[in-house]
């Protein structure tokens, strides 16, 4: 009843389930009991401590420089070094010099090759990352991980049939691996196959091992069912996952919650509530992750500032745009990319609100896709925000200058999805059809315009009645062939 180090691992075991109420029970046990431990064992139970307790992962960082200092040998925490330098400070080197390190003292240690093809991978070495997956699947044979890791690797390489056979063989080897069913959903909305999409993400929900992870997969299909124009049924899935985060007492995840809604009612035009749950979000992030504070900046600064402009105050989303730009400055290397992303993206949205066309054309090449970010938690959603009304800037651009033919061409390349030919991994709008048939029809292209309306519409063909744009399109395909 007082063994420090199981106490330890059982409250990470349970912050794994996404349970930070139980965690919390185990790790401050760990913590209370930990005088009975080694000197070894209380580093590593401060280490987690520092994780899920503080949020602090520069103390962790520390803490682990001073196990391996201290114990050499002790190849756990090279392996969580390792680790930390590529995913949060992109110190590629560094961490393959402490993968060398772990492989030195354990050249069998399969989770060693996992996290280094994953190294390989975030570099673009994907032949390497490949050899490494195959040492790790020779080392854990029956480990659904690593039919898992290698899907990923697969879907960032644009090999999405290959993606999804590997991660088919994940399902095989372990039916409740509950994360490659999250992923094959998403890939099968990447093919515009969202009967498979719900399909295995109710399989995610089916299978998921507890509560936190349950609402994670409601989560995913409020998302989908948004997507999908199905608003009622998002806002359903929404609520269910509230009331297992209550549960858990999950402040994470309800968070998160305010987030996603945030970004749905922008899209649906209600922005004093869409500001009223993205204040909500930020409020929490602050409080328990001060160390991040100018990447909450940033973001509030960016969605504050997109809601003034669909506002019309346009002098205060360029105040808000000054801020985001010097705050970019003191971001951590880990969000800086994505952040970089969405200033931009305000930077366009107003040369569009002050029709100034000519200047978006010669800086759209700064707003280069996103690659598809390490695949975890809720990144599949939140890389395809936000919506596409701030996407199809290149086509509302062209339509200012009254190029009816290169908006036309820019809204054809946003539903070809060539995953091969670039990095871009983001699902395709259903709307986008459904803006580019209207210009098909503007421009005489009957048949183009019927086949757009007829692909959104059977996209959209569980969408809630009565939206605009499903009444809109069923009397335009009705009037287009009748002219035929």
């Amino acid at each position: 009843t007082t063994f420090a180090t199981a106490y330890s691992y059982l409250g990470k075991a349970y912050y794994t389930l996404s349970n930070p109420k139980a965690g919390n029970v185990f790790l401050q046990k760990a913590r209370k009991y930990s005088d009975k431990a080694t000197e070894k064992e209380k580093l590593y139970i401060e280490v987690a401590s520092a994780v899920f307790l503080e949020n602090n992962s520069e103390k962790r960082f520390d803490l682990e420089h001073k196990i391996t200092k201290k114990y050499p040998q002790e190849k756990r925490a090279h392996l969580d070094l390792a680790y930390y330098c590529y995913t949060r400070r992109k110190l590629y080197e560094q961490a393959l010099n402490r993968f060398e390190k772990v492989i030195e003292l354990d050249p069998n240690f399969g989770l060693a090759f996992n996290q280094l093809a994953l190294t390989y991978m975030e570099m673009g070495e994907y032949e390497r990352a490949i050899r490494s997956f195959e040492r790790y699947a020779s080392l854990n044979p029956g480990d659904a991980n690593v039919f898992d890791s290698t899907g990923e690797l697969y879907l960032r390489m644009g090999e999405l049939d290959q993606a999804l056979a590997k991660y088919m063989e994940a399902v095989e080897v372990d039916p409740k691996c509950y994360s490659a069913c999250r992923t094959v959903s998403y890939i099968y909305g990447l093919k515009e196959n969202y009967d498979e999409t719900m399909k295995w993400i109710d399989q995610y929900i089916k299978i998921a091992p507890s509560m936190g992870i349950k609402a994670r997969g409601h989560l995913y299909k409020a998302f989908y069912c948004f997507w999908l124009g199905c608003f009622v049924q998002s806002q359903h899935e929404l609520q269910i996952a509230v009331d297992y985060y209550k549960e858990v007492e999950n402040q994470d995840g309800l968070a998160n919650i305010d987030w996603i809604k945030s970004w749905f009612n922008f899209y649906n035009g209600d922005l004093v509530n869409a500001n009223k749950h993205f204040k909500k979000w930020y409020d929490f992030r602050e409080k328990d992750y001060p160390r991040y504070t100018a990447r909450h900046q940033t973001e509030l600064c960016f969605f504050s500032g997109l809601t003034d402009l669909y506002s019309g105050k346009i002098d205060s989303a360029k105040v808000k745009l000054e801020k985001m730009n010097e705050l970019l400055l003191k971001v951590d290397l880990e969000n800086k990319d994505r952040l970089k992303f969405y200033s931009n993206t305000l930077t366009i949205e107003l040369m569009l609100s002050q029709d100034l066309p000519e200047k978006i054309m010669s800086i759209s090449d700064q707003l280069s896709p996103m690659q598809i970010p390490p695949i975890g938690l809720l990144s599949l959603i939140t890389y395809n925000l936000p919506f596409p009304k701030v996407r199809d800037f290149l086509a509302r651009a062209n339509l200012c200058k009254g190029n009816i033919d290169e908006a036309v061409r820019e809204y054809e390349k946003l539903i070809t999805l060539e995953p091969k030919k670039n990095r871009e991994r983001r699902l395709i709008h259903p709307t986008t059809y459904f803006k580019l048939a209207q210009l098909y029809k503007e421009t005489g292209r009957i048949d183009k315009a019927c086949s757009c309306y007829q692909k959104f519409l059977e996209i959209w063909k569980n969408a809630d009645e009565g939206l605009t744009e499903i009444l809109e399109a069923k009397k335009s395909l009705n009037k287009l062939r009748s002219m035929n």
